[in-house]
């Protein structure tokens, strides 16, 4: 019974060992900025339509800190409103992406600009600020 039960242990401390090493590779892949960019852009909605460069270099944040900061209640340096702030200003950003890719679809469709605001929700000043900053006129019919 005793050769059973240190059997037992070893494979567990083995399976245990096996599972770390997954871990560990699962984090030096995750921790890659061209590995984690086609992740984010094909998990997360609001990344979809965002380039994986512009992902990587403005979307992931600083040093990737892998297995070295604590996402443990009161563990972690970072606030808890502060990972939100972040979170949120990307939505925002991502958002306010689409919506401009939004405008210049509609735009390269030949639509006025009461169709951008409608599509958007942009006030009319904001798309013409927005078209302006793109170096477009539109002809002053449409607008």
């Amino acid at each position: 019974m005793k050769r059973k039960k240190r059997r037992g242990q070893a494979q567990t401390a083995a399976h245990t060992e096996t599972d770390r090493t997954y871990d560990k590779t699962a984090k030096a892949v995750l921790g890659n900025r061209q590995m984690l960019a086609p992740i984010v852009q094909r998990v997360v909605p609001e990344f979809r339509d965002i380039s994986l460069e512009e992902i990587q270099d403005h979307c992931i944040d600083g040093e990737l800190q892998i297995s070295t900061v604590s996402v443990a209640p009161g563990k972690t340096n970072r606030k808890l409103s502060e990972m939100c702030s972040l979170s949120q200003g990307l939505k925002e950003w991502a958002k306010e992406e689409e919506q401009e890719n939004t405008i210049l679809r509609l735009l390269k469709n030949g639509k006025g600009i009461d169709i951008m605001v409608a599509a958007t929700g942009w006030t009319i000043e904001r798309v013409k600020s927005f078209l302006k900053s793109q170096n477009i006129q539109m002809a002053q019919q449409n607008i």
